[in-house]
C-alpha cells in the first residue's frame, strides 16, 4: 500500500518541486523555489508518520526551503549546493521505499 501510494501521489509531487526548485535557482527568484517546497510536504508529511522514515523525512522540504532561502540571499553556489543534496536525499528515500 506504501508503495502504491507514493508512486501514485508522492513521487510526481517530488519531481515537480525538484522543477520548481531548479527553476528558482535558475531564475534567481525564491517563489518558484517556495512553491516546490510546497509541492514536497505533502508527501513528507505522509512520510513522517511511517516508522521507517520518522523526522528524516522533512529533511527533504527542509533543504530545498534552504535552497530557496539562498537564492533569496543571492547565494546561488549555496542553493545549488542545497538542491544536489536534497536531490541525493530523494535518491535514497527512493532506495530504501524500493528495497
Amino acid at each position: 500500500m506504501l508503495q502504491g501510494a507514493l508512486v501514485l501521489f508522492g513521487w510526481p509531487a517530488v519531481v515537480l518541486g525538484f522543477t520548481l526548485a531548479i527553476c528558482g535557482a535558475c531564475l534567481q527568484r525564491a517563489v518558484p523555489s517556495l512553491l516546490g517546497v510546497m509541492a514536497v510536504l505533502p508527501m513528507s508529511w505522509y512520510l513522517s508518520g511511517t516508522p521507517r522514515f520518522g523526522v528524516l523525512a522533512w529533511l527533504l522540504p527542509v533543504l530545498l526551503a534552504a535552497s530557496a532561502l539562498s537564492v533569496r540571499c543571492r547565494q546561488q553556489a549555496a542553493a545549488w549546493m542545497l538542491l544536489i543534496a536534497a536531490a541525493g536525499f530523494a535518491f535514497g528515500l527512493i532506495r530504501l521505499i524500493a528495497g
